[in-house]
């Protein structure tokens, strides 16, 4: 079978299945278009979170507490070693909270 035979015997096959070739065609169409939008969605994605972390800066400290992670946590919830609003400890105060009577 030569070229010509080929194209020929695959155009007598688009003919003959016309609503299959179109069903076919449309599938290959949706799923191209869906690709091409789910990357576009993930570009954009991207550049929005880059641009909200530049915009931020380098000279931005942000602190939040955490009671999950890698240090104990106390039965208080507080992680261990944590100073808690009523006992920050001030410069120059003894290490040591003196003992309530």
């Amino acid at each position: 079978m030569n070229q010509v035979e080929i194209l020929r015997f695959a155009l007598r096959g688009l003919l003959a299945n016309k609503m299959r070739s179109a069903l076919t065609t449309l599938g290959i169409l949706i799923g191209v278009a869906a690709v091409i939008m789910l990357v576009a969605v993930a570009e954009g994605s991207s550049r929005s979170i880059q641009q909200n972390i530049q915009r931020l800066g380098a000279n931005t400290l942000t602190i939040s507490p955490s009671f999950s992670g890698g240090a104990a946590v106390a039965a208080s919830g507080v992680p261990a070693g944590a100073a808690t609003p009523g006992r920050v400890r001030r410069p120059g105060s003894s290490a040591w909270p003196t003992p309530r009577r």
